[in-house]
C-alpha cells in the first residue's frame, strides 16, 4: 500500500491507539477471527510501517493490537522493532520475520498463523508470549534466541515445526502444545527450567545433540510416532512420569544428571549407552526384549516388567529392583568401564560463538552452561572401574533372572518370587560372615551370607560390624531360611554344590538360632537336635569338626577305659614270683592289667570305635561304663566320619 492510500477503519483505530501508546481491541477473544472486514482488517503493509517505526505519523513505544485479521505478508525480515508488540487472538495470513530482533516484550496469544511462518534467526530480547496460538503451516524458529522467557503453552502446530539449534536462555515453556507435523529440536540449547508437560506430537520428534541445562519436565507427553534422544544431556534432570511412546523410542549417547522415566511402556526401544548419576526407570513396561547399556551410580527399576526378556548392561550402579518382574529370559551384568564407551564430548562452543557474535549479553550464559556440562561430564567419568550392586529385589519375579558379576553384598530378597529359579553365577559376589569379633581369637567360618541375616544377627545373635539400614526391621528367622532354601535350590539345579552349600548352612543356622525370637518356640529336641548337628558337623559341612569330634571321642573313650572302663581282673596270675623255703609257701603275682597304660587304652578305643557290630578281637572285661563307651564309639564313630566325608564331597563335588 501506498501512504496516500485510504485506510481502512481498523487501521485508522489502530493509528490512533498507537498514537497514545493505548491498546486497540478490534474482535472478541472468545470468537475467533476468520472473515475480513473493513472493521477488523488490517494490511499487513500498514502493521509492517507501525512496528518497523518508520510510519511518517507515529513512532509507537508499543503496538497493542487484538482480534484483528492481517492479510498479506507481515515481513518484518532483517528488522529491528525496537518496541512492545502484542498481536493477541490474530488471524496473520503470512509472516516473515527471519533475523529480525525484538527489543521489547512480544505477545502473539491466541493468535492464528494461517499460513508459513518464519522465525528464523530471530532475537526476542524480552519475553515472548506464543500460548494458545496455532501455526497453520509449517513454523520455522531455527537459530532463534530467546533472551526472556518463551512461552509455548497450549500451542498448535498443524505442519511442521522447527527449533533446529535455537537457544533459549531463560524458561521455556511448552505445555499442553501439539504438534500435527514432525517436530525438530535438534541442537537447541535450554539454559533454564523447561516444560513439555502434556503435549502431543503426532508425528516423528527429534531432539539430536540437545541440551537441557535446567530441570525439564516431559510429564505425560504423547509421542504417537517415533522419538529421538540422541546425543543429548541433561545436565540438572529429565523426567518422563507418565509418557506415552507409541513408536520406537530413541535413548541413546545420554549424558543425565538424573534421568527419571516412568509410569509408561517403551515398544521397541533403543536404550543406551546412557551414561547417569541417577537413572530410573519404574513402573515401565518393556512389552519386546529390550538392550539396555548404562553407566550411572543409581538405576531404579522399581516395578519394571521385562515381559519379553533382555539383556540389561549396568555398569558403575547401585541398582534397585523392588516389586520388578522379570516375564522372559533376562540378564542383569556388569560389563566393565570398557564395553561403555565414552560419550562424545558435548561443546556449546561452536555455538557459543556465532551466537555470542550476534549477541554479546549472552557470553556470560554461554559460561555457565559450559561449566555446568564440564562438571557433569568429570562426575560421570569418576563413576568408570566402580562396581554393580543389587540392593533390592524384594518382591520382584525373578524366576528368569540371571546376574553375573553383580555384587549382593546389600541385596534384599525378602518377598521375592522365584528365587528357587534365580541364577547367580560364580562372577557374582555376596556377603561373608566375620572371623573374628574384634580382638577375639577367629570364631566365625567364612561363608556368603545375605543382608537379612545381617540384619536378624545385629538384633538377635550379636554380629559386630552387620550391615544394613535401620529402617528395614529384621524379618523372622523363619522367613529368612525359607530364602536361603530357595536360593541353594537354584544353585544345585546349576550343579554348583559348593555354592549351595553356603546357603544350606545359612538355612540351618537360622533354623537353629530361631528360638531366639520370643515369637517361635520350636521343639526343644528339635533345637538340641540342631545344636548337635552344628557343633559336631557344621551341618555336614564343616569335615574338621567331624573329624576332630571322632579324634576326641576316641580319646574320651581312651581315658575312659584306662580309669573305670575296663574290670580289673581277679586271681593270680600263672607264674610263681616267690617260695617260703620254711614253710613251703609259693606266692603268685598278680594278674596284670587288662590294659597296661595310655597307649593300651587308645589302642582299644581305637579298634572299637571302627567296629559297628563285631568285637575287634580280644576284648578285655569291661565295667557297665565302659560298656557305654563301648557302645557310644562303635555307634557315634561312623555317623561323625560319614559326616566328614559328606562334607568334603560337597566342597569338591562339581
Amino acid at each position: 500500500m501506498s501512504l496516500g492510500e485510504e485506510l481502512f477503519a481498523a487501521e485508522k483505530r489502530l493509528l490512533e491507539a498507537a498514537k497514545g501508546g493505548v491498546s486497540c481491541r478490534l474482535g472478541d477473544v472468545e470468537s475467533p477471527v476468520n472473515d475480513a472486514t473493513e472493521e477488523n482488517t488490517v494490511r499487513a503493509e500498514f502493521l509492517r510501517l507501525l512496528l518497523a517505526g518508520v510510519h511518517p505519523d507515529v513512532h509507537p513505544t508499543v503496538v497493542d493490537l487484538t482480534g484483528a485479521r492481517v492479510t498479506g505478508l507481515l515481513d518484518l525480515s532483517n528488522t529491528a522493532i525496537n518496541m512492545d508488540v502484542h498481536l493477541r487472538y490474530c488471524a496473520i495470513d503470512k509472516v516473515d520475520f527471519e533475523n529480525a530482533t525484538f527489543g521489547g516484550g512480544v505477545d502473539f496469544e491466541g493468535t492464528r498463523f494461517r499460513e508459513r511462518v518464519n522465525f528464523d534467526g530471530v532475537v526476542f530480547m524480552e519475553d515472548a508470549f506464543f500460548q494458545d496460538a496455532a501455526f497453520g503451516d509449517v513454523a520455522w524458529f531455527d537459530e532463534t534466541i530467546f533472551v526472556g522467557k518463551a512461552w509455548f503453552d497450549d500451542a498448535k502446530f498443524e505442519g511442521d515445526v522447527h527449533f533446529d539449534k535455537a537457544v533459549f536462555a531463560k524458561k521455556a515453556n511448552f505445555s499442553g502444545v501439539t504438534a500435527g507435523g514432525s517436530a525438530n529440536f535438534s541442537r537447541t540449547v535450554f539454559f533454564d527450567f523447561t516444560q513439555f508437560r502434556v503435549a502431543q506430537f503426532s508425528k516423528d520428534a527429534w531432539f539430536h545433540n540437545a541440551a537441557f541445562l535446567g530441570d525439564t519436565d516431559f510429564t505425560r507427553v504423547k509421542f504417537a510416532d517415533e522419538v529421538s534422544f540422541f546425543d543429548v544431556t541433561f545436565a540438572v534432570a529429565g523426567r518422563f512420569l507418565g509418557a506415552t511412546f507409541a513408536a520406537p523410542a530413541t535413548f541413546a549417547d545420554v549424558r543425565a544428571r538424573e534421568l527419571s522415566i516412568t509410569q509408561t511402556e517403551l515398544v521397541g526401544t533403543l536404550f543406551g549407552p546412557i551414561h547417569g548419576l541417577a537413572v530410573t526407570i519404574d513402573h515401565v513396561v518393556f512389552p519386546e526384549r529390550v538392550n539396555a547399556l548404562i553407566l550411572c551410580s543409581r538405576l531404579s527399576l522399581g516395578r519394571a516388567q521385562v515381559r519379553a526378556g533382555g539383556h540389561l548392561e549396568v555398569h558403575a550402579a547401585d541398582i534397585s529392583a523392588a516389586g520388578a518382574e522379570f516375564l522372559g529370559p533376562t540378564i542383569i551384568s556388569d560389563p566393565g568401564p570398557d564395553r561403555i564407551e565414552r560419550p562424545r564430548t558435548y561443546s556449546l562452543q561452536v555455538l557459543a560463538d556465532e551466537v555470542e557474535r550476534r549477541l554479546p549479553v549472552l557470553q556470560s550464559t554461554f559460561s555457565a552452561g559450559k561449566a555446568v556440562i564440564d562438571e557433569l561430564e568429570q562426575e560421570l567419568e569418576e563413576l568408570r572401574g566402580h562396581t554393580t550392586s543389587i540392593l533390592s529385589l524384594r518382591t520382584a519375579n525373578v524366576a528368569h533372572l540371571v546376574l553375573s558379576s553383580i555384587r549382593l553384598e546389600n541385596c534384599r530378597f525378602a518377598g521375592a518370587h522365584g528365587l528357587d529359579e534365580l541364577r547367580i553365577d560364580a562372577s557374582c559376589h555376596l556377603g561373608s560372615t566375620p572371623t573374628r569379633l574384634r580382638k577375639q581369637l577367629p570364631r566365625f567360618v567364612r561363608r556368603r551370607v545375605i543382608v537379612e541375616e545381617r540384619d536378624w544377627r545385629r538384633r538377635f545373635a550379636r554380629w559386630d560390624g552387620a550391615i544394613g539400614p535401620d529402617r528395614f526391621a529384621p524379618r523372622s528367622a523363619a522367613e529368612i531360611a525359607g530364602i536361603y532354601r530357595d536360593l541353594r535350590k537354584g544353585l544345585e539345579d546349576m550343579k554348583d554344590e559348593p555354592g549351595a552349600a553356603d546357603f544350606y548352612y545359612g538355612e540351618m543356622e537360622m533354623r537353629r538360632l530361631a528360638h531366639r525370637e520370643r515369637s517361635t518356640k520350636p521343639p526343644r529336641a528339635e533345637v538340641c537336635l540342631l545344636y548337635a548337628y552344628w557343633l559336631v558337623s557344621g551341618y555336614g559341612l564343616r569335615a574338621w569338626r567331624a573329624f576332630s569330634a571322632v579324634a576326641v571321642l576316641v580319646l574320651v573313650g581312651a581315658l575312659t577305659f584306662l580309669t573305670v572302663g575296663v574290670a580289673s581282673p581277679s586271681g593270680t596270675g600263672g607264674k610263681a614270683s616267690s617260695v617260703d623255703l620254711q614253710t613251703g609257701t609259693i606266692s603268685y603275682s598278680e594278674a596284670p592289667p587288662a590294659v597296661d597304660g595310655f597307649g593300651d587304652a587308645l589302642e582299644l578305643a581305637g579298634r572299637t570305635s571302627i567296629a559297628l557290630l563285631r568285637n575287634p578281637g580280644s576284648v578285655p572285661e569291661l565295667t557297665g561304663v565302659g560298656t557305654v563307651a563301648d557302645v557310644v564309639l562303635r555307634l557315634l564313630t561312623p555317623v561323625l566320619l560319614g559326616f566328614g566325608l559328606l562334607a568334603l564331597r560337597g566342597r569338591t563335588k562339581r
